[in-house]
Parts: structure tokens; sequence; C-alpha cells
């Protein structure tokens, strides 16, 4: 009967951890929900992935070979979905059913030799390969997942440097500080594991004990995205891309029903207005509605509707008595529910803390 070790009761840590962040991800109202539930995805299947490894016994090898490999497809698959993840977080438009199913290419084939053809061999099932061959073989195909991963976080690095340098992200530092260092980091990793690649192919080495520590590696790379951007939701504010600014005549004309909407109406007043809420008030479809604004304005609906109430709140502070002007009152008027809701959007709309810039107003 298989004994439990360390070894397993990390792996059960790992994937409560994953549960645990895709929770957080879920219950996290951000502004760019999309690329949230990209990464929700990608958490959970990592921690899929965890719970799929306690199957991993030296005992088991031969018999179950084909579950007890399924695991290592994370090295696959890692590369594609944090690429096609960077895209949905910079509102980059989306791909084509045929496109996407050429990134996940590399997950396929692993499934396929890895776990289908060399799996009947360790378990006996096949025999037209003899133990150099499936050794070569697994060398081939671990070879596949180190180019194609290398090969992602290179493209998703360039896309993340050439987009945050353009005029529209000026002032989106913590991404800019996060995304370049982060998939660098990713690219060191995979450098070591090409270095250790490397050295199997002249020296014969069974224990594959790096390509372990790198399948860990790779389980905390991902946690670690995830945690960065739970405790720093505005890496989900940044705009859309430049190439998604365009609208249809249709799309436009919407925008101008949903702007007069909110002129008119000020539903923004409310402080728990939600995207669906304005969605049905508009009678638009949720997701069409998200993409409209981002690219109609500029703006994620969050940024759409603190901008219209910094406004507000403005206009009010300016019209009221100088004995009237108590400037959290007026805040939660203009329909913010929390005073550092409130500085954390005037500054980010006007550039200053409203002190600062009512004291500039007087002065000048």
């Amino acid at each position: 009967m298989p004994t439990f070790s360390l070894f397993d009761a990390l792996l059960i840590l790992g994937g409560a951890q994953g549960l645990f962040l895709a929770l957080l991800l879920q219950r996290r109202k951000v502004a760019n929900q999309p690329a949230a539930h990209y990464l929700m995805a990608l958490v959970l299947l990592v921690s899929f992935l965890l719970f799929a490894k306690l199957a991993y016994r030296s005992e088991w090898m031969h018999t179950y070979a084909e579950v007890i490999l399924l695991p290592d497809v994370i090295l696959f698959v890692l590369g594609p979905c944090l690429w096609l993840f960077t895209r949905h977080l910079l509102r980059m438009p989306p791909l084509k059913i045929r496109q996407l199913c050429w990134h996940a290419l590399p997950g396929f084939l692993h499934i396929v030799i890895a776990n289908t053809v060399l799996g009947q061999h360790l378990n006996g099932h096949w025999h037209f390969l003899s133990g150099s061959g499936i050794y070569i073989s697994f060398l081939f195909i671990e070879g596949l997942a180190m180019v194609s991963l290398m090969g992602y976080l290179v493209a998703s690095f360039k896309l993340t440097e050439r987009t945050l340098q353009t005029e529209q992200y000026q002032g989106h530092d913590a991404a800019k500080r996060f995304l370049p260092a982060f998939f660098r980091v990713g690219m060191l990793l995979a450098l070591c594991w090409g270095i250790s690649f490397s050295y199997r192919l002249f020296v014969y080495d069974p224990s594959y004990l790096f390509y372990q520590v790198f399948w860990f590696l790779a389980v905390a790379y991902v946690f670690w995205l995830a945690y960065s951007v739970v405790l720093n939701t505005e890496l989900f504010d940044l705009p859309p891309s430049p190439i998604d600014r365009t609208l249809k005549t249709e799309d436009e004309q919407i925008l101008a029903r949903v702007i007069t909407f909110l002129e008119v109406e000020k539903p923004y007043l409310e402080p728990q207005l939600k995207l669906a809420d304005l969605a049905e008030a508009t009678s638009t479809p949720r997701h069409e509605l998200s993409r409209i604004i981002n690219a109609g304005t500029g703006q994620s609906f969050f940024d759409l509707i603190n901008t219209l109430r910094i406004n507000t709140f403005i206009e009010a502070y300016e019209a009221a008595a100088e004995d009237e002007r108590s400037i959290l009152q007026l805040a939660y008027q203009s329909g913010f529910n929390s005073k550092s809701a409130f500085n954390r959007a005037f500054r980010k709309v006007i550039g200053c803390s409203p002190s600062e810039y009512f004291k500039e107003v007087v002065a000048s």
C-alpha cells in the first residue's frame, strides 16, 4: 500500500492553494473580467494537475503510465496560456478558434505522444520502441516543450514591452514594473531548464531531477502571477490596445446612447453600480458593452464611472458655499463608498490629491 510522504503533503497544499487563488480571482471585481477569468482557469488547471500528480507512485509507473504522465502537460500549456493571458490583459482582439487550435498543439502532442504512445510502451502493451527509443522520445518531447515555453515567454515579453511604451499606457506604473520583470524571470527559469536539458543530452540521467524541480517552479511561477494581480488589481485596469480602438457605426450609436444615459440619469451616483446594471438599463449585452466602452473611450467601465463621479464631485465642490465644502460628504454624494476609493480615483483621474488640486485652483 502506498505511503503518504512529505512530497504528497506539498502537492495537497499546492492544490489547495490553487483553489484558494481561483476563489479570490472569482470574487474580485475588476475592470478586465475576461483576463481575470482566463487567469482563474489557468490556476484551476494547475491545481488539478497538482492533485493529479498525487497518483504518481514508482510502483504504479508501468501499470498506470498514461495517467501518471498527464500532469507534465503543464510544461506544454504554460507558455501558450501565459501569452494568451497577456493578450487578454492588454485587451487585444480575441483570436479565432482556428488560431487558438495552433497554440493548443504543444499540449495536444504531449497527451497523444507521451501519454498514449510512450505510456502504452511503459505498461507493456506496445513494443515497437526499444528502451533507448523511449528515452530519446522523452528527450525529444521535453526539448519541444522547452523551445515552446521559451518562445512564448519571449513573445509575451516583447508584446508587453512594445505595448506599455505607447502613450496611452502612461501612468500605469504597476504594470510597467511587474509584467516585464515577470517575463524576465520566466525566461531565466526556461534558460536554466535548457542548460539542464543540454547536460542530459550528453550524460545519461534517468532521475530527471531538474525536470521535476522545474515542474514545481512552473507551478510557483503561475501562483506568483495570480497573487500579484489579486494584491494589485491595477494590473487589470490597463486600457485597450491601440489596434482595438476602432468602432463600427452601430457600436458608435450604442456608445452614444450609453453616454447620454449616464449623463442624464446619472446612475453612477449609486455606489454599487455594476457593468451588468448598466447593460440591463441600456438593453446591451454585457460583454458587448464592456468592449464598446473600452474601445470607444479608451477607459474601462470602472474608470469611466469614476471619471464621471470625480467630475460631479468637482462641480459640487466648486458650487457649494465655503462652509458646506465637506470633501468626504461630497465624495459620498458623488457615488463613492469610501474615502480610500475616492482618493485613489481622484489621483488616477486628475493626477494629484484633492487637497493639492484645490490648492492649485485657489492659487490660480
